[in-house]
């Protein structure tokens, strides 16, 4: 559900986000966002899907597992939704940020998990269109071997020359980080950071 307060948060009204409920829920690892022109987007791992998780020790992987990640949106303030577009199956453990671009574009952070060993890795979405479809980065894998390992949970800011930094979580001690100079469409310069 989406929840709408139209008297400063005392009064609550629900709207479905979903025609078919019993198909999605929305894991609390989501990131959301009101564009400028008025369209709320909101990605997420849908927790009906979750299948094939098995970590086995002997290969350090859990090759069968998926999480699928997803991008919906609403052009009436979350009355209704629309533009349901599934952006991957592979594990996912966070979509952890989402921003508008100085020229409008949105860029979603997401992860994908990695096999052979299992490991995790970061992706961004972008979207010149609002939402209304998306466009794949490439993928930033550090490498690493386990289940909490690798690249996740990156989170992106927009600097003032334009470029867009993102930090990412890892296990080796500190945030690493990645640069792009097309608002997300590519990423490169990957480094370990001294957070």
């Amino acid at each position: 559900m989406s929840c709408i307060s139209k008297d400063k948060g005392k009064t609550w009204t629900q709207y479905p986000i979903f025609a078919d409920s019993g198909r999605f829920q929305i894991n609390v690892e989501r990131a959301l966002i009101r564009t400028r022109s008025g369209v709320i987007i909101l990605a997420f791992t849908n927790v009906k899907e979750i299948a094939g998780w098995n970590w086995q020790e002997t290969i350090h992987d859990s090759p069968d597992a998926t999480t699928p990640t997803y991008a919906v949106r609403s052009l009436d303030e979350g009355k209704t939704w629309q533009d349901l577009q599934k952006l991957h199956d592979e594990w996912t453990g966070a979509n952890r940020d989402i921003i508008e671009t100085q020229n409008g574009n949105i860029v979603i952070s997401s992860m994908m998990m990695r096999h052979n060993p299992g490991h995790h890795t970061v992706v961004t979405y972008v979207s010149k269109t609002d939402g209304f479809n998306w466009v794949r980065s490439n993928i930033i894998d550090l490498g690493g071997i386990g289940h909490h390992s690798g690249a996740i949970e990156a989170t992106i800011e927009q600097l003032k020359d334009g470029r867009l930094w993102m930090l990412i979580r890892t296990n080796w001690g500190v945030f690493w980080e990645a640069w792009s100079e097309n608002e997300g469409f590519n990423w490169k310069n990957f480094n370990p950071t001294k957070i």
